[in-house]
């Protein structure tokens, strides 16, 4: 299983393109989603997110943070800095990615800024390394409709070769609700209702990766604009997921490949 922040993703490459130039920042701004409007409106959306997202519900607590560490003998340019402290709250550092310290320095950050969640994020350090950008999400959030505990028991989890027993949640009422011929769709409100949990269950006939082959940008908004008021019987187990995977594939393919390449331009970055 994968668990991605898209989010995350935005914040980092949002404050890699204000380094980036030409072609490289050109295929950033469309992969991000903002094409023509350019680096500009990439910032403000980033701005925006970190100032306006965490106090829009006083019952979910929601924390951002971005930081960006260049290796010794590289300086960070000083427009790179200024937006990367303007728009994304981040405070640039130059170590020396040789010295065992600065591991510790790159993991408390991640730990300090995850509540704990996070404790470590590199086992070690690339010595040869120019840069390392980091962001981190912390969400913890109470469902509106809470489930009961004396509703939680142990049940068989459904899949694909053989079955699990596991702690499973359940609730009988109202819930936004869609469905098609390859899935079912659940929203799930947290708190006021400005954040929500969409879940999204294969039909039987169909695995995971059915589903998601057939899942686009268009396809997930329809999604979301049917969802209505249903009543639902919601089962759903107790779980945690830890996720460790290299994007660099995964982003070249969506249509960056140049910020992966040796002819990658990233003059705005950091000098010798």
């Amino acid at each position: 299983d994968w668990i991605l922040s898209p989010l995350s993703i935005t914040m980092v490459l949002g404050m890699l393109n204000n380094g980036a130039t030409g072609e490289t920042q050109q295929q950033i701004n469309e992969v991000l989603g903002f094409g023509d409007t350019g680096i500009e409106a990439v910032n403000g959306f980033c701005r925006k997110l970190l100032t306006e997202a965490p106090g829009l519900d006083r019952k979910v607590k929601l924390q951002m943070a971005n930081n960006i560490y260049v290796n010794q003998p590289y300086k960070l340019l000083p427009d790179f800095i200024k937006s990367a402290q303007d728009y994304y709250d981040a405070t640039p550092e130059t170590l020396n990615f040789r010295d065992d310290k600065t591991l510790s320095i790159i993991n408390d950050w991640g730990k300090n800024h995850t509540n704990g969640i996070i404790p470590q994020i590199l086992d070690q350090l690339d010595a040869s390394a120019v840069s390392y950008l980091l962001s981190a999400v912390y969400f913890n959030g109470m469902w509106k409709d809470k489930f009961s505990k004396s509703e939680t028991k142990k049940e068989a989890f459904v899949g694909i070769k053989r079955h699990h027993f596991v702690q499973m949640m359940h609730r009988d009422a109202d819930y936004d609700y869609t469905e098609n011929e390859y899935l079912q769709a659940l929203g799930m409100p947290y708190g006021n209702g400005a954040f929500s949990m969409t879940v999204l269950l294969p039909r039987q006939n169909e695995t995971l990766n059915d589903m998601l082959q057939k899942l686009g940008g268009e396809e997930w908004a329809e999604i979301q604009s049917f969802l209505k008021e249903t009543s639902v019987d919601v089962k759903m187990p107790t779980f945690e997921v830890t996720t460790d995977v290299d994007l660099v594939d995964v982003m070249s393919k969506l249509g960056m490949p140049k910020a992966f390449s040796s002819f990658a331009e990233f003059t705005g970055f950091c000098t010798i």
